[in-house]
């Protein structure tokens, strides 16, 4: 990490008290009082190799196990909600194999990636907070890296729980750490201790302590058991039943776009030594497209199927797509909705962005927590102002919908002034509460004129106050 200072740092991605930074800050140099933080635990033994720190430690590799079977995956999930996830691990790996899975995932995974970022600060920050948060922002991308992060949500999302390792690292003099994403298989509950563990290469196996700086522990939903809303307990049959179903379409098409051949002759005919020979030559022939002159006696065709139904292999991967896209999305708006469904369509779209904002709100709240706390604890003084990541989940403005509740609002109070107006033609004008009215319609008014005038019997205010509401002109009193 270089250490260079810049005169001035941008400051469009900072904010106080939820409003951008109205001026630029020349930085300052932080004071470092500091205490320096220790990567090894220190009850433990760690294996040393020559190609690796000493200190750190090591994830265990994972190989991938490929072949799932129905009673496989059972038993799977039935470690997983156990609280042990060194087969569910396995088979959420292999889940990404499927397109249908992936795609639905990254669709999640990168409409968090994408959103806008900035630095919060509770209050103004000085030069000296500026300073840190300069440091912080030249070794941001060194420590969070965008495959961390989704990598962290991928397993936060499928498994229900992430665990990332933080190697303290003096970089510069300061204290920068390298995170890594621990494979799900290698982490167990431990249900004496009600607590996650951790296998290690190097270490064997390691609790995890609340407030331990060497871990980030991401948990979704459910603070105690975390892995019991992993998406891994609704996808694991969905996957397999597409996966079996493509394969059953696959054998089907096979049998109809490749029938078996038969070839007709006599008893004589077939004797000859030379029919063998020429039936390896019709295969190989018509497996290369070739033509081919059938001796006399010879007769060559078909068997086909009797019955051709490929629309419920259809139907099955069409059911478990929804399926899929809803226990990750939490909506399927592309097969389920259908032209036209503006307002279904709004739905869903709201479902999702409320994932979303769940899934913000999870990297905000751990990131502040578990790495940007720590960072500033090991590089800089407790007087200096801490700031909070924050990725932006905001909606944006409907503009459309906007204009067109201020074009109904400004027809409404045509509708109302006309009312107002022959209310007064007729000589009711000092009968009305002008106050009541505004305050009905939500329109501002002086101090001064919010003072009540001698109000209408309470059957004609009634009457007055629901065809003022419906927007239309009051045609009885004319």
């Amino acid at each position: 990490m270089a250490t260079k200072k810049q005169t001035k740092i941008p400051t469009d991605n900072i904010t106080v008290g939820g409003k951008s930074l109205s001026k630029i800050v020349e930085p300052k140099d932080p004071p470092r009082t500091r205490k320096k933080p220790v990567n090894k635990p220190t009850d433990k033994e760690i294996l040393s190799f020559s190609n690796k720190v000493k200190d750190k430690t090591l994830d265990l590799y994972i190989s991938p196990m490929t072949q799932w079977s129905v009673q496989t995956a059972i038993a799977a999930l039935d470690n997983h909600e156990r609280g042990t996830f060194s087969t569910s691990g396995k088979l959420a790996d292999n889940m990404l194999r499927d397109p249908r899975i992936s795609s639905v995932l990254d669709t999640r995974v990168l409409g968090v990636l994408g959103l806008p970022f900035e630095w919060k600060f509770d209050k103004e920050p000085t030069p000296q907070d500026i300073g840190a948060l300069e440091i912080l922002q030249q070794a941001w991308h060194h420590m969070f890296l965008d495959s961390v992060a989704a990598q962290v949500l991928r397993n936060t999302i499928l498994m229900g729980v992430s665990l990332v390792n933080l190697y303290w690292d003096n970089v510069d003099d300061y204290f920068i750490p390298q995170l890594t994403v621990w494979h799900p298989s290698n982490l167990y509950y431990n249900i004496g201790t009600r607590m996650i563990n951790a296998f290690t290469f190097n270490q064997s196996t390691v609790e995890i302590n609340s407030g331990d700086y060497r871990w980030m522990v991401f948990k979704l939903l459910d603070h105690e058991r975390p892995w019991m809303s992993g998406a891994i307990r609704r996808l694991a049959f969905s996957y397999l039943a597409r996966t079996y179903a493509m394969n059953d379409w696959r054998t089907n098409s096979a049998v109809y776009g490749n029938p078996i051949r038969k070839l007709t002759t006599t008893m004589e005919d077939a004797a000859q030594p030379e029919i063998f020979q020429f039936i390896s030559d019709i295969t190989e022939r018509l497996r290369m497209g070739a033509p081919i002159m059938l001796p006399a006696g010879f007769d060559l065709n078909q068997l086909e199927a009797t019955q051709h139904s490929p629309e419920m292999f259809k139907l099955l991967i069409d059911k478990c797509d929804v399926d899929i896209a809803i226990s990750i999305l939490g909506q399927n708006l592309t097969t389920e909705v259908k032209s036209g469904s503006y307002a279904a369509a709004n739905i869903h779209r709201d479902i999702m962005l409320e994932y979303l904002q769940a899934d913000v709100n999870l990297l905000n709240k751990t990131v502040y927590h578990q790495l940007i706390m720590p960072f500033y604890n090991f590089n800089f003084d407790t007087s200096v102002q801490i700031p909070q990541p924050h990725w932006d989940a905001t909606i944006p403005e409907d503009t459309k919908q906007l204009n067109d509740a201020l074009m109904s609002r400004s027809q409404s109070l045509l509708h109302l002034g006309n009312a107002l107006e022959k209310l007064t033609t007729a000589g009711l004008g000092d009968m009305l509460n002008i106050v009541e009215i505004a305050r009905e319609f939500r329109l501002p008014l002086n101090t001064k004129y919010d003072t009540p005038t001698t109000m209408l019997t309470e059957q004609v205010h009634t009457k007055i106050s629901k065809e003022l509401k419906s927007g239309v002109k009051i045609s009885w009193l004319t």
